[in-house]
């Protein structure tokens, strides 16, 4: 069985850069890739209230985390049509002082062939990258994403699928230690793969009142959003996502990865 994962930080609405116009155009990336399972990060309350919640909720399910928060910002969804939930949960890093920096988990089954999977969107801390005392909370945030996905892994006997913005290039005692607990990462194991950096900045205000991003020049080593798995699964193909409604729409090229599992 193949499964699309995506992994989107959405520019959450927090510097005076308004969601009208990029809901659509974000709802036009999401359906154009068709993910089977899609993580978001900087989901605020705007965007929880936005057209492209209330569209995707059409085709997707959101895990519920209501009983855990009011104010989620790493949603999870997955494809109703194709997939029942089995367990789910969320978790605030305690460690973090940001309550945006989370975790939301789900173990999905497949409706016709049963096969299993976990799948987490997380968000991990941003200050900082290579300052010692900032780096050690990522290893924190990587270190509890590793405890749960154990969990699940253990308790289901399936592959876990870990992604999102974890604010760690490739180089970070963050990733190392993602490395040294098992994850794998796609972008650099698919079959099929795109080694530039998934960060490709602001977009611009234009003229016209819109905003415009360009194509980032950076390679790989300067990813911070990342799909990593550990257990049987095998990557095909990872993408960055470099449309133009894509650059338009946030700071964070959306990313993609379809798995054999």
């Amino acid at each position: 069985m193949n499964i699309r994962i995506m992994s989107s930080n959405i520019w959450g609405d927090y510097f005076g850069n308004e969601i009208a116009v990029r809901e659509d155009q974000l709802l036009d990336v999401y359906q154009r890739y068709a993910p089977d399972v899609l993580g978001m990060q900087e989901a605020t309350p705007g965007w929880r209230q936005s057209a492209l919640f209330r569209e995707l909720a059409k085709d997707y399910e959101f895990v519920d985390t209501g009983r855990f928060t009011d104010g989620n910002y790493t949603p999870l969804v997955y494809r109703r049509e194709f997939f029942d939930l089995v367990d789910s949960g969320f978790v605030q890093f305690e460690d973090t002082p940001d309550k945006s920096k989370s975790i939301t988990w789900a173990v999905l089954e497949h409706k016709v062939t049963g096969k299993r999977f976990g799948a987490m969107s997380t968000h991990w801390w941003w200050k900082n990258i290579g300052k010692a005392e900032d780096d050690a909370i990522r290893v924190s945030n990587a270190a509890k994403v590793t405890e749960i996905a154990r969990t699940i892994a253990e308790r289901y006997g399936i592959p876990v699928f870990a992604f999102g913005d974890f604010n760690s290039r490739y180089a970070c005692p963050s990733l190392a230690h993602l490395r040294e607990n098992g994850w794998k990462f796609a972008q650099e194991e698919a079959d099929v793969t795109l080694m530039v950096s998934t960060h490709h900045g602001d977009p611009k205000r234009g003229e016209d009142g819109l905003f415009h991003g360009e194509p980032t020049l950076q390679t790989a080593e300067r990813s911070i959003d990342h799909i990593v798995y550990m257990g049987p699964a095998v990557p095909l193909e990872f993408r960055v996502v470099e449309d133009q409604d894509a650059l338009d729409a946030t700071d964070h090229s959306p990313i993609w990865c379809d798995f054999e599992i």
